[in-house]
């Protein structure tokens, strides 16, 4: 680190030519150094890998603003190596060695040719210098152009800027939502890019970060769904805003539309964190928690277990004391879309608690003041007596049957 703040110092402040060339020497051994790190010719720790993110801003200046094209390359190579956990630059890695170990046996030369011959010689090598560092240029612009959709999507995530970094990570869920050969060959490198982007303080990034984990849903769904239903049941803990909670909200229900016939098996994880969010302070959030607890019943159906009481006990709650006509509307709603998924089932999964609910039901019905809550609360009932007339009373299907008589 020490070396390449003296770089950059020297880089601003000095103009001589011996300075110079020895300061590239220095340089190119410490960028060697990084690169065997990196390459894993050294055994690197996490405290290494966090004293290398340090390296980001001075590797972003060498490569900006160094005279040598070569330098600004092999430094941009290991800004994105460092940024990216080596993923994309491990391929160009021994190239870039070979041509810095040559460069510093030119450099070498040019110091001895410099104090023996003098500026004639010199101003002979620029001119050579210079062909070659455009050529170099060339190459690396043909290089830049077959960059894969994931490379440059990796690339994008290296930016300080928020709004490019944002564009990477929109990418690379495209590039999973497309299931992208590249892609999906490294997607425990996706996971963890999604898993870190998550913790963003950046509102942007962040719900990029929780959409691209949900679409990752079929591959590590016990990563994934621990992950998102924890953001969501801690939410108050990370001081986010009421409309980001809701949309976590809304990734979770993606994740167990995604899951399927799988989704009964996490139960025990998925409901109980959007529980959570029906005791939110805001009613915003306690709405739409009860919605979203709504769709995710209907794809579990009836493989509620135990949970099934909590629900009802959470609606009867809502329906009977909450102040906010959107939440009791909700909760009604709530209840209509659990009678609607488990059907013909209600009279198992319901067995213990469907008197009550039906007493609740009818109870809230005379006293709820608001229309669009009793239509919600109506709908329920409506549901609840379509169940039962067509358990009660089956549709009789009518069968000819032709005997002919005198046959044993």
């Amino acid at each position: 680190m020490v070396t390449l703040e003296r770089a950059v110092q020297v880089l601003q402040a000095c103009d001589d030519e011996t300075t110079t060339v020895f300061e590239n020497e220095t340089l190119t051994m410490a960028m060697g150094l990084i690169t065997s790190v990196l390459s894993g010719g050294l055994k690197c720790t996490e405290e290494d890998r966090e004293h290398m993110q340090k390296l980001l801003p001075l590797l972003q200046r060498l490569a900006d603003s160094h005279p040598d094209i070569e330098v600004q390359e092999m430094a941009s190579d290991i800004r994105v190596a460092i940024a990216t956990h080596g993923v994309i630059w491990s391929d160009r890695l021994s190239k870039s060695s070979k041509i810095k170990k040559g460069k510093s046996e030119d450099l070498q030369k040019l110091d001895r040719k410099t104090t023996s011959k003098g500026k004639p010689l010199i101003e002979v090598l620029d001119s050579q210098d210079l062909g070659s560092s455009t050529q170099s240029h060339n190459h690396s612009e043909d290089r830049e152009t077959n960059y894969s959709s994931f490379q440059e999507a990796l690339k994008e995530l290296c930016d300080p800027l928020i709004p490019i970094r944002g564009h990477g990570l929109i990418s690379l869920c495209k590039l999973v939502e497309n299931k992208d050969s590249e892609t999906m060959g490294k997607q425990e490198v996706v996971l963890k890019i999604f898993e870190e982007n998550l913790s963003h303080p950046d509102s942007y990034l962040y719900l990029t970060s929780a959409r691209g984990l949900s679409l990752l849903t079929d591959k590590f769904p016990d990563l994934v769904i621990p992950k998102l239903t924890s953001e969501f049941a801690d939410f108050d803990k990370n001081g986010r805003s009421v409309e980001l909670r809701m949309k976590i909200g809304e990734c979770i229900v993606q994740t167990t539309r995604r899951l399927g016939n799988m989704a009964p098996k996490y139960r025990d994880i998925l409901l109980p964190s959007i529980l959570s969010g029906a005791r939110d302070k805001d009613s915003l959030v306690r709405a739409s928690s009860l919605s979203n607890l709504g769709e995710m019943c209907k794809v579990i159906r009836f493989s509620l277990g135990n949970v099934i009481r909590e629900i009802f006990e959470c609606c009867q709650s809502l329906l009977k004391t909450d102040d906010s006509p959107e939440v009791r509307k909700a909760a009604a709603m709530l209840t209509t879309m659990l009678l609607q998924g488990l059907g013909k089932d209600m009279l198992q999964v319901l067995e213990s608690v469907l008197r009550d609910l039906y007493h609740l039901l009818k109870l809230t019905l005379k006293t709820e003041k608001e229309e669009k809550v009793k239509d919600h609360i109506l709908l329920s009932l409506n549901e609840l007596d379509d169940i039962m007339k067509d358990y009660l009373f089956p549709k009789q299907t009518l069968k000819k049957k032709i005997i002919v008589l005198g046959q044993t």
